[in-house]
């Protein structure tokens, strides 16, 4: 908050501030739905095929239900990780901010 707020000190608008949050929030939501999506479907696969098909027989296929599944789950993780600091800074006066530093 102490560098929202000296951002918006030096003439950082609202908008501004909030396209920016959002980038980090996105940047972070991705490059964690990448390295999870890969790690995870590597060990599902791992997993599945040393515990179930070896002994029960079948093959493995991607799990696309629950991909998507946590795919709406990250972008509602996003879209609250992006509107509750959003909230705060526009309820907060510049000087308050300030006065923090």
């Amino acid at each position: 908050m102490k560098q929202y707020g000296a951002m918006r000190a030096v003439g950082m608008s609202v908008r501004q501030m909030t396209k920016m949050i959002a980038a980090e929030a996105v940047t972070y939501a991705v490059c964690g739905m990448v390295i999870g999506l890969a790690g995870g479907l590597y060990m599902h696969r791992l997993l599945m095929n040393k515990l179930i098909y070896s002994h029960f027989g079948g093959t493995w296929s991607i799990p696309f239900e629950p991909i998507i599944i946590v795919l709406l789950i990250f972008v509602l993780a996003c879209a609250a990780a992006v509107h509750a600091p959003v909230r705060r800074i526009r309820g907060m006066a510049i000087t308050e901010t300030v006065n923090e530093l």
